[in-house]
């Protein structure tokens, strides 16, 4: 009797430990939880910087410490930057160098200043030049891009002159959207790298690859294209089934 009595006294301890154990895991298990969750967003009281904002607003923002040293991790961007244009000669001087003269030294002498629409009406200099800029509706001439008064120059269309160094300024102006493209990568050549933490990159202008009085590039066929292995044979195959 006395051992039956022992029994169950044992029994509803050994149940009620279990049972403390129990809920003491499932509230360490809750705790963890809660803890795991507060890290992940802020508390009541804190702000983020970017709350309520759009995603216009947020990309005005100036950049953040981290953005900083990222940038100051990046090669600097290289921009090719034209030449004023010199008109050569057959002659060297004493020391063997080219003998070159400025636009300006001959056109200076013209009184008279009438814009050129056609290259076939260049009689006495740039004979043989290939004019084609602009619309068939609206031709441009030489005087909407270089500058009447000083041909070392070029103009805007408000008339500003502007060196032949800035060429790309007036280019966008009509070109707007190419250059909006440009400034992102996405036209234009590029030499370097696209990842600026490896190395420089060096852009490309706009007459680095298009000829400034005649830009339109000519219809051409793609030729020497990539050689699928898993569609064509190739010339090594062909040659071996020759032979056998």
């Amino acid at each position: 009797m006395e051992f039956r009595k022992t029994h169950r006294r044992t029994k509803r301890l050994l149940g009620t430990q279990h049972r403390s154990h129990a809920i003491a895991a499932i509230c360490l298990l809750a705790a963890s939880v809660v803890m795991v969750a507060g890290c992940d967003r802020p508390s009541a009281g804190a702000e983020t910087p970017t709350r309520g904002m759009s995603l216009q607003q947020i990309s005005k923002l100036p950049p953040s410490a981290d953005d900083a040293d990222k940038a100051r991790l990046l090669h600097p961007i290289q921009y090719s930057t034209p030449q004023t244009p010199r008109v050569a000669t057959d002659q060297v001087d004493a020391l063997g160098h080219p003998i070159t003269i400025s636009c300006a030294s001959c056109h200076s002498n013209f009184s008279e200043r009438t814009p050129v629409v056609s290259a076939e009406k260049l009689q006495a200099f740039h004979v043989g030049l290939k004019f084609q800029h602009g619309s068939p509706n609206q031709q441009l001439t030489c005087l909407t891009c270089h500058h009447a008064d000083n041909y070392n120059y070029l103009r805007l269309a408000d008339g500003q002159p502007v060196e032949f160094r800035n060429s790309r300024s007036m280019c966008a102006q009509c070109h707007a959207a190419q250059d909006r493209d440009y400034e992102h990568g996405a036209h234009g050549g590029m030499n370097g790298y696209w990842d600026r933490v490896q190395g420089i990159q060096v852009r490309k202008t706009c007459i680095d690859c298009h000829d400034p009085h005649s830009p339109q590039f000519p219809h051409m066929l793609p030729n020497f294209k990539p050689l699928d292995r898993f569609l064509e044979p190739s010339l090594h195959h062909n040659q071996h089934e020759q032979k056998h």
